[in-house]
C-alpha cells in the first residue's frame, strides 16, 4: 500500500509565495478588471466594491485569499461525513491537490476551474483543458485591451457583452485562416504549463502581428458579432469544431464515491464532459457557478454581480429572460433568487425601519404573536414524530412578517443525526426540512457550537399575523345620546377609539410625513429634467414595461428585474441614438429606488395573506414555482408526483401534497390541481408571490371595463377548475364593452365549434381550409370593429398567440371595481382592475391590454405611474399597522361579543366584515353597541372603508360615459375619457390650496405670531407644565438641529450656567420625539391644509409656496414643540412610566401632545368636515370649532381644564375674543354709546378687549388688538371681517375659498375693463385690490399708508380709521397681525344692519331704477332733461346715505347704481358739454 500523505504535507504543495508588488494601474472600470472583481467577490463572499476599492489602491490581499479557495480541511471534512476510508480518502486528497495545483499558480487563478477543484468526478486532466482554455482568454483579452483600450472597453460594454468573446472571436479568425490550427490549438489544450505558455507566447505575437488585435482593422464589426453568436449554436463554427477535436469523455474520471456533500455540481448524471463543456461556454461569473454549483447558487452569484458598483451588461442579460440574451446558454441562474436580491429600495428600508421603531407602536400584543408561534411550533412537533425540537427561535423580517425556526435531532435525545441521509430518513425527505452540518454558520446562529461531527434538520415557517390584533376598548360608553350625536359629528374621530388606536393613528401620520421628507431626495433627481430629457426616459421605461406590437420595436419589456446602469445605457442608446445624461442617470437610479420601494410594499401585503393561508413556495419540477398549501385529499384526487407522473389521493400514503395556486402543466399538456414528490419547498418569500415589473404597473387607468374570458382547468381525472379571468381587451364605455363581447363571442361560436369537433383546446393549433376557413373569415370581418386590423383567421390567430388567448371560452364583461370570483385561489379580494395589474405583474411577458378599436389600453407614462404607485403603497405601507389593529381590533370584538348581523354570508375578510356589518339595534346610547358603532363609522372613515352609494356611482359613471358616447352636447367632447366623480374632489383640493397658500402663505408675517400663539391655550389647559415647556421652546428648536451627542453637552453647559427649569431628560425626550415621531415636519397634514405629503405632480413653483409658508411653518412648529414639552413634563409629574418612550410612554404623550395642540391634522378633521362641499366651507373653521367641541363636549379634557379654557380665554381675550363683541357692540350704541367718541371708547374697550390687548396696547402706545385674532372665538371673526367686510356673503356655501375666488374675478375684471378703457391710474389702484388678496401684500400696502397719510383702509379704499401720529410700536403691530381698536370698533358699528330681506330688495330695485332712469336723462345732453337726472341722481345717492342701511348694504347699492362702463360712455357723451354736466358725470363715479 501506498504511503498516505499528511495534511501538512498536502497543504504544503499549495504554498507558493505570491509576487508582493503590481504596479500596473488599476482600472476599475476595466472589463477584465470587473472580471476579476466579480470572481473574487463570490470566492470570498464578499462585496464587490470593498474589493474593487481596495485593488485600485494596489492592496491585492483578496487576490491571496481566493488562491486559497477551497480549503483542504474542509474537503477532508466532507469525505469523513461521506464514510470514505482513509485510504480512498487519502488518494481523493491527493487528487484535490493536483486539481487545485492547476487551478491556482503565484501569478494568477483560473476561476472556472477552481469552481471544481472539490469536485471529486472531475480529474486533473480535465481541469487543464478548462484551465488552459482560460488562461488562452485571459492572454488575448489583455493584448486586446493593451492595444486598444477604448474600444476595447466599448465592445466589452455591449456590442461583444464580455472579454470572454474577444477569445472566441480571435480563434475563429485563426483558424479560418488556417484550418490546421485547429488540431495545433486543440493538442495544446493538454500541454503543461511551460509547454503551454511558450507555445502561446509565440501564437499570440504572430496573430499580434499580423494586426488582428487591432479591433478597429476587423473587417466587419458585425461579423465579429456574427461569430459570437453562432457560438455554442452552430456546430459548423469553427471553435465548435476545436472543442469537437477535444474529446473530454475520453480523459475518463476517477473513481468516485458517489456525490459528496460539498459538490455543488448541478449535471452529475451528465457526467464530466457535459460539466466542462458547460464552463467552456460561460461567459459570465455567475453562469461559471450557475454550471458547477446549479441555479439557486448562480442567481445567488449574479444578485452579488448586480448590486456590485460596476456589473457587467452580460450579467443583467444574464439576469433576465434566455429571450432577451443576446448570447443564450444554459447556464441561466434562478430567477426568483435574482428578484429576491435585486429589489432592493433604500426608500423601503427606511421606511422598515421606520415600522420597527416604537414610534410606529405595535399592531398586536406579544403575548398574540406568542400564541401564533406556539401554533406552529405545535403543529411541527405533531408533524415530526421521528425528530426531536432541539432549539427554537422566532426571527423578525421587518413589516410585521416572523418566521419560526428549528433545529431538529434525533427523536429519542435530540442528539445529532450521524449522516445526512439518516437525518433527511428521519422526516420522510420531506422537503421543507433542510440538513445542515454542525459546526456550520447555521448552526452556529442557533448558539449550537458542538465540537463533533454531524447533522441536525432546520425546520422554518413563516408566522400568519394577517389577523393578530388587541380588541378595541371600550371608550365612551357612558355618553348620552345627544354628547354622542354631537361628538360624532364635531369631535376628531380619534377620540372614539382610544389611547392605543389614537397613539397609532397620530404615529401613521408622522410616518407619512418623514417618507415624504426622504422621499424628496430622490424626487429632485427626476423633477430637474429637462422636458426632452424626460420624454426620452419614458420612452426607455415603456420599453421596459410593455411588450411591442409589432417586430421592430425594441423588447424589453420581459426583465426580471430593474437593469443595472450599464444595461439601461445600452438601451437608452439603442432607443434615443445617444447615451443618457448624468442627469437622466440620477433619475434612472431614482425611478429603481421608488419603483422598487412599491414593489416591496405590494410583496409584503401579498406574502402576508399567502402565510394565513398556510402557502409554501413549491418548486414542482425545475425551472416551475408556485405557491402551494398543504392539504388532505381524497382517495380518488389525481397529484402529479414528479417521480411517477400522476398518483392517485389513496395511493399517496404519507407523503406531503400541496394545493397549487396555479394548476400544474406537465409536458403532456395536463393539468394538475396538487403536487407531490415536489423538488423542494421552503417558505415564500416577496418574489414568489409577486413577479417584479419595472416601469411601473399596467394600470389601465382609463378602462372601466374589461372584457376577458373566466376560463375553467379541465384537471387530471375529470374535475374542473377556476383558472383565472384573462382579459383580452379593456375600454372605457359599457357600450363599447357590451359590443366587443357581442362580436368576440359569435367568432367564438364559430371557433369554438371546430374545436370542439377536432378535440383541440385552444385556436393555436387549429388549421382551416375551404369552407370552413371561408366562414369563418366571413364572420370575423364581420365582427371585427373590436379590432379592425384582425381581418381573417390568420389575424386571429397570431392576436391569440400574443395574448394567449384560446377561443375556447365564451367572452364576459367585468366591471373595473367587481370583485374577483373568490374560488380563484390567487385572487386574494382583489378587484378586476387590480386583479389584472398584478397577472400582468406575475406574467411578466403578457402583452398590455387591447383597447376597443385595436390600439393598446391606455397607460399613464411610466414616470408618472412609478411615483403615483409609490405614493399609494408608501401611504398604505405607513397606515398598515394602525389599519390592522383597527379592522381586527373592532372584527375581534364583535366577533366575541356576537352584537352584529350581515346581510347574506359573514364575510371571511376583516375589512369586508367591518364594512357590511349592522349593529343591532335597541340598545340604547350608554352601551358597548353604541360605542362600536360610532367605532365603526371612524374606522369607516378614516381607513378609506367608506364607499360612495351605490346611487352616487352610478350616476358619476353614467355620466363620464355619456360624455365619452354621446359628447357633452351636440357631439361636442365626444370620446373624452372623463371621470365625474373626481371633479368635486380635485377642484375642491386646487381652490382649498389656492385659499391657503393667498392668506397664510407668501411670506405671510402675521401667521408665525397667530400660530405661535396656540401657546396661550396650552397653558390655559396645563398652567404648570405649559409654563415650564414654553420658556424652554426656544431651547429645544436648537437642539433640534444638533446631533443627541451634542444636544446632550449643550444642556449640560446651559445647567453649568444656572438654567433653571425642564430636565435635561426632559429636554432630550422631547428633542428625540419631535424628530422620530415626524411632529418636526410641518407638511400638507395640517388641517386646513389636507393634500398629499409627498405630491409627484410638484413643479419648481411648488418649492417657491412652500417657502412662503416658512413664517407660517415656524409657528406652528413653536405650538407644537410646547405642547409636545408640556406631555413629557406631565408624563413625569403623572408618572405615566418611567420611561417617555415605553408604549405606554409613548402613548401617553403622542395623544396628549394632540389634546394640547387641538387635534389640528387632516387625519381628525370631523365628520362635518368630510366631501370637497363641506372641506370648502368649513376650511377655517377648524381651530373654532376645536374650541367649541373642548368646551362644550370635552371628551378630550377634564371639568377643570374646561372651565380654565373658558375662563383664561374670557380674561385674557374679553367679549370680542370670545366671539360676542358685534351684538355687544350693537347693545351699547342702542343704548346711546357713540363708538367715534372718545370718551366712550374707553367704556367700549373694556367690554371688548381683554388682558391681552390692554398689555400689548400699553407696550406699542396705541390701543391695538391682537387678542380678537388669537382667541380661538374671535379668530374667526376677525378673519371673515377683514376679508369680506365690504362683501359679505356668509350664505353662500363656499366659505373662505370661494369667496376669495369671487373676489379675484371680481379685481381681475374691473383691472382689466379699466385698462382696456385707456385709465391707467384706475387700473393701477385695481391692480392694487388685486394683489391685496394676497395677505402678505395686504398688510404690506396697509402698513405703508398708515405710516404715509396715518390712515388705516380695507383693500377696497374703505376708510376705517384715522391716527394724527404712526409710531413704530403701532406699524409694527400692524405688521404682526394687530389691528387699531379704533378699527375694529369702526366696522363692529358699521355691521350693525339688517340683511338683504324683502324690504331691501324691494329698496334695491326702486333704486336701481331711478338711478338708470338719472344717468338716462344725464347722457341726452339736453340741459333741461340733465338738470333733472342730476337731481334724481342726488336723490338716489342721498337716499342711500341716510336709508339707514349697514355698510355692507350700503356697499350693494352702490355697485348696483354705479356701473363702470355706463360712467364712462357718460364721461365720453359729456365731452364739449356744460361744465356742470362733465363735474355731475365724474361725481357720480366718486371722482
Amino acid at each position: 500500500m501506498n504511503s498516505i500523505a499528511s495534511f501538512e504535507e498536502l497543504e504544503g504543495g499549495l504554498e507558493e509565495e505570491t509576487p508582493q508588488s503590481k504596479t500596473k494601474p488599476i482600472d476599475p472600470y476595466s472589463p477584465l478588471e470587473i472580471e476579476k472583481v466579480e470572481e473574487q467577490a463570490f470566492l470570498l463572499d464578499e462585496d464587490p466594491q470593498v474589493i474593487s476599492e481596495t485593488r485600485a489602491k494596489q492592496d491585492f490581499t483578496h487576490e491571496g485569499l481566493a488562491k486559497q479557495y477551497p480549503q483542504l480541511e474542509r474537503y477532508l471534512d466532507t469525505l469523513y461525513e461521506a464514510g470514505v476510508s482513509v485510504e480512498e480518502a487519502g488518494r481523493l486528497a491527493a487528487e484535490y491537490v493536483a486539481r487545485k495545483e492547476i487551478s491556482v499558480s503565484p501569478q494568477e487563478f483560473i476561476f472556472s476551474s477552481m469552481l471544481l477543484v472539490d469536485d471529486e468526478t472531475v480529474n486533473p486532466e480535465s481541469l487543464r483543458v478548462l484551465t488552459n482554455y482560460e488562461k488562452i482568454g485571459k492572454r488575448i483579452s489583455e493584448r486586446l485591451e493593451a492595444n486598444d483600450p477604448s474600444t476595447f472597453k466599448w465592445l466589452a460594454a455591449g456590442t461583444l457583452n464580455t472579454a470572454r468573446d474577444f477569445t472566441i472571436g480571435v480563434l475563429e479568425m485563426l483558424v479560418r485562416k488556417d484550418e490546421s490550427l485547429s488540431k495545433k490549438y486543440a493538442d495544446s489544450l493538454f500541454m503543461e504549463d511551460e509547454e503551454f505558455n511558450t507555445f502561446w507566447d509565440k501564437e499570440i505575437a504572430d496573430a499580434e502581428a499580423k494586426g488582428l488585435f487591432n479591433i478597429r482593422e476587423y473587417e466587419s464589426l458585425k461579423e465579429l458579432q456574427g461569430l459570437v453568436d453562432n457560438f455554442g449554436t452552430d456546430t459548423d463554427a469553427g471553435f465548435n469544431q476545436l472543442l469537437a477535436l477535444v474529446d473530454i469523455a475520453t480523459l475518463g474520471g476517477t473513481k468516485a464515491v458517489g456525490r459528496l456533500a460539498s459538490s455543488g455540481v448541478k449535471k452529475a448524471a451528465q457526467g464530466t464532459r457535459s460539466v466542462v463543456a458547460d464552463l467552456l461556454k460561460s461567459k459570465t461569473v455567475s453562469e461559471a457557478v450557475t454550471a458547477t454549483r446549479g441555479v439557486v447558487e448562480g442567481g445567488k452569484a449574479t444578485v452579488k454581480q448586480l448590486n456590485g458598483s460596476n456589473p457587467s451588461p452580460a450579467v443583467s442579460y444574464k439576469a433576465g429572460p434566455t429571450s432577451l440574451d443576446p448570447t443564450p446558454s444554459v447556464n441561466t441562474p434562478s430567477a426568483a433568487v435574482v428578484v429576491e436580491g435585486t429589489k432592493r429600495s433604500t426608500l423601503f428600508e427606511k421606511m422598515a425601519e421606520m415600522m420597527s421603531s416604537p414610534f410606529a407602536g405595535k399592531t398586536f400584543s406579544n403575548k398574540s404573536l406568542a400564541e401564533a408561534t406556539t401554533e406552529v411550533a405545535d403543529r411541527l412537533i405533531a408533524q415530526s414524530t421521528n425528530a426531536f425540537v432541539k432549539v427554537s427561535r422566532r426571527r423578525a423580517e421587518g413589516s410585521d412578517n416572523y418566521i419560526y425556526s428549528a433545529l431538529l435531532g434525533k427523536a429519542d435525545t435530540g442528539s445529532p443525526f450521524t449522516t445526512k441521509k439518516a437525518a433527511m430518513a428521519a422526516v420522510k425527505d420531506d422537503p421543507r426540512y433542510k440538513p445542515v452540518q454542525l459546526k456550520s454558520d447555521r448552526t452556529k446562529e442557533f448558539g449550537i457550537d458542538e465540537d463533533k461531527r454531524g447533522w441536525y434538520l432546520e425546520y422554518e415557517e413563516r408566522i400568519p399575523t394577517n389577523r393578530l390584533a388587541t380588541e378595541i376598548e371600550d371608550v365612551n360608553v357612558e355618553e348620552g345620546f345627544l354628547k354622542r350625536s354631537a361628538a360624532g359629528l364635531f369631535s376628531a374621530g380619534q377620540t372614539a377609539l382610544g389611547s392605543r388606536l389614537g397613539f397609532m393613528l397620530n404615529a401613521a401620520e408622522g410616518l407619512v410625513a418623514r417618507v415624504a421628507k426622504e422621499a424628496d431626495v430622490p424626487f429632485k433627481d427626476i423633477a430637474k429634467l429637462s422636458k426632452g430629457e424626460s420624454t426620452e426616459l419614458n420612452k426607455v421605461v415603456t420599453a421596459y414595461r410593455d411588450s411591442p406590437l409589432g417586430d421592430t420595436e425594441i423588447d424589453l419589456a420581459s426583465q426580471r428585474g430593474a437593469p443595472s446602469s450599464a444595461q439601461f445605457e445600452q438601451d437608452f442608446m439603442a432607443i434615443n441614438g445617444r447615451v443618457p445624461s448624468e442627469q437622466q442617470m440620477k433619475a434612472y437610479r431614482a425611478l429603481v429606488d421608488f419603483n422598487n420601494s412599491s414593489w416591496n410594499v405590494k410583496a409584503t401585503e401579498i406574502l402576508k395573506k399567502v402565510t394565513e393561508r398556510g402557502g409554501w413556495a413549491v418548486d414542482i419540477s425545475e425551472g416551475y414555482t408556485t405557491i402551494g398549501v398543504p392539504v388532505q385529499v381524497a382517495d380518488d384526487a389525481v397529484v402529479f408526483s414528479r417521480l411517477q407522473g400522476s398518483v392517485r389521493g389513496s395511493a399517496v400514503g404519507d407523503r406531503i401534497v400541496y394545493k397549487l395556486d396555479e394548476p400544474f402543466e406537465d409536458v403532456n399538456g395536463n393539468f394538475f390541481e396538487y403536487a407531490t414528490d415536489v423538488v423542494d419547498a421552503r417558505v415564500p418569500q416577496k418574489s414568489d408571490v409577486l413577479g417584479y415589473n419595472f416601469g411601473g404597473s399596467r394600470n389601465n387607468e382609463t378602462t372601466n371595463f374589461f372584457v376577458g374570458t373566466l376560463f375553467d382547468v379541465d384537471f387530471v381525472g375529470g374535475k374542473k377548475g377556476k383558472g383565472g379571468f384573462r382579459s383580452l381587451l379593456g375600454s372605457f364605455s359599457q357600450k363599447e364593452a357590451a359590443s366587443a363581447a357581442r362580436e368576440l363571442n359569435t367568432i367564438q361560436e364559430a371557433i369554438g365549434g371546430l374545436l370542439k369537433a377536432t378535440g383541440l383546446k385552444s385556436i393555436s393549433k387549429l388549421e382551416l381550409s375551404g369552407e370552413d376557413l371561408d366562414r369563418v373569415n366571413d364572420i370575423i370581418s364581420r365582427n371585427n370593429k373590436w379590432n379592425p386590423s384582425v381581418e381573417n383567421f390568420d389575424d386571429l390567430k397570431d392576436l391569440s398567440k400574443r395574448h394567449k388567448e384560446s377561443f375556447a371560452s365564451k367572452f364576459e364583461v367585468k366591471r373595473r371595481d367587481q370583485q374577483v370570483d373568490t374560488e380563484l385561489t390567487d385572487s386574494y379580494g382583489l378587484t378586476v382592475g387590480d386583479y389584472q395589474s398584478r397577472r400582468v405583474a406575475r406574467k411578466r411577458g403578457d402583452a398590455p391590454l387591447l383597447e376597443y378599436g385595436g390600439g393598446r389600453v391606455s397607460n399613464q407614462n411610466p414616470i408618472t405611474n412609478i411615483l403615483e404607485q409609490f405614493q399609494s403603497t408608501s401611504y398604505r405601507y405607513t397606515h398598515s399597522k394602525a389599519t390592522q389593529a383597527a379592522v381586527n381590533g373592532w372584527v375581534d370584538k364583535a366577533k366575541r361579543l356576537g352584537n352584529v348581523t350581515f346581510d347574506g354570508p359573514v364575510p371571511t375578510d376583516p375589512n369586508d366584515f367591518l364594512r357590511r356589518a349592522k349593529i343591532k339595534s335597541g340598545g340604547g346610547s350608554k352601551t358597548v353597541d353604541a360605542d362600536m358603532a360610532d367605532q365603526q363609522a371612524v374606522i369607516k372613515r378614516r381607513m378609506g372603508l367608506e364607499e360612495r352609494t351605490d346611487k352616487e356611482n352610478n350616476f358619476f359613471v353614467r355620466m363620464g360615459q355619456h360624455i365619452y358616447d354621446e359628447g357633452v352636447f351636440m357631439g361636442y367632447g365626444k370620446g373624452l375619457k372623463t371621470k365625474p366623480e373626481d371633479w368635486l374632489d380635485a377642484g375642491a383640493g386646487r381652490l382649498r390650496a389656492m385659499s391657503f397658500h393667498l392668506k397664510m402663505g407668501f411670506a405671510n408675517p402675521d401667521q408665525m405670531v397667530l400660530n405661535a400663539s396656540h401657546v396661550s391655550q396650552i397653558m390655559a389647559i396645563s398652567p404648570k407644565a405649559g409654563t415650564k415647556a414654553v420658556a424652554a421652546v426656544p431651547i429645544i428648536a436648537q437642539l433640534m438641529r444638533k446631533t443627541s451627542k451634542a444636544a446632550a453637552k449643550d444642556i449640560d453647559t446651559m445647567y453649568a450656567n444656572g438654567f433653571a427649569g425642564m430636565s435635561k431628560e426632559e429636554l432630550l425626550a422631547t428633542v428625540r420625539y419631535m424628530r422620530e415621531s415626524g411632529r418636526d415636519i410641518v407638511g400638507t397634514s395640517v388641517l386646513e391644509r389636507s393634500g398629499n405629503a409627498f405630491d409627484p405632480k410638484q413643479k419648481a413653483a411648488s418649492e417657491l409656496l412652500e417657502l412662503g409658508l416658512t413664517p407660517y411653518k415656524m409657528g406652528e412648529l413653536f405650538g407644537r414643540i410646547t405642547a409636545v414639552a408640556t406631555a413629557v413634563v406631565e408624563h413625569g409629574t403623572k408618572k405615566i412610566s418611567d420611561d417617555v418612550f415605553s408604549e405606554a410612554g409613548l402613548q401617553y404623550v403622542a395623544n396628549r401632545e394632540q389634546v394640547l395642540s387641538y387635534r389640528m391634522t387632516s387625519g381628525q378633521k370631523g365628520a362635518y368636515q368630510e366631501g370637497a362641499a363641506m372641506g370648502l366651507a368649513t376650511q377655517w373653521m377648524s381651530y373654532t370649532n376645536r374650541f367649541i367641541d373642548n368646551i362644550l363636549i370635552g371628551r378630550d379634557l377634564t371639568k377643570a381644564e374646561r372651565a380654565r379654557l373658558v375662563g383664561v380665554n374670557t380674561v385674557l381675550f374679553g367679549t370680542r375674543g370670545m366671539g360676542f363683541s358685534p351684538k355687544m357692540t350693537a347693545a351699547l350704541v342702542a343704548f346711546g354709546v357713540d363708538p367715534e367718541d372718545e370718551n366712550s371708547t374707553a367704556v367700549l374697550n373694556a367690554v371688548k378687549f381683554g388682558l391681552f390687548d390692554y398689555m400689548l396696547s400699553q407696550a406699542v402706545g396705541t390701543d391695538v388688538s391682537l387678542g380678537a385674532r388669537i382667541a380661538p372665538m374671535g379668530g374667526i371673526v376677525q378673519q371673515y371681517s377683514e376679508l369680506f367686510s365690504e362683501d359679505p356673503l356668509y350664505e353662500t356655501l363656499g366659505g373662505p375659498t370661494a369667496q376669495i375666488g369671487v373676489d379675484l374675478y371680481k379685481s381681475t375684471k374691473a383691472t382689466l375693463q379699466v385698462l382696456a378703457g385707456g385709465h391707467k391710474q384706475v387700473a393701477a389702484e385695481e391692480f392694487k385690490v388685486l394683489m391685496r388678496n394676497v395677505k402678505s401684500a395686504d398688510i404690506y400696502f396697509k402698513v405703508v399708508e398708515l405710516i404715509e397719510t396715518g390712515e388705516y383702509r380695507s383693500k377696497r379704499r374703505g376708510l376705517a380709521g384715522e391716527f394724527d401720529e404712526v409710531g413704530v410700536g403701532l406699524a409694527a403691530a400692524v405688521f404682526s397681525g394687530a389691528t387699531p381698536m379704533k378699527v375694529l370698533n369702526h366696522y363692529d358699528a358699521k355691521n350693525i344692519s339688517y340683511k338683504e330681506d324683502a324690504k331691501f330688495k324691494d329698496a334695491r330695485r326702486r333704486i336701481d331704477t331711478w338711478a338708470t332712469k338719472a344717468l338716462d336723462l344725464i347722457s341726452t345732453g339736453e340741459p333741461a332733461k340733465m338738470e333733472e337726472g342730476r337731481e334724481l341722481y342726488n336723490d338716489v345717492m342721498n337716499l342711500i346715505e341716510d336709508g339707514g342701511f349697514s355698510a355692507e348694504n350700503q356697499h350693494k347699492l352702490y355697485s348696483a347704481v354705479v356701473n363702470l362702463e355706463t360712467m364712462t360712455d357718460l364721461i365720453k357723451k359729456s365731452t364739449g358739454q356744460s361744465q356742470a354736466s362733465q363735474i355731475t358725470a365724474k361725481a357720480a363715479q366718486g371722482e
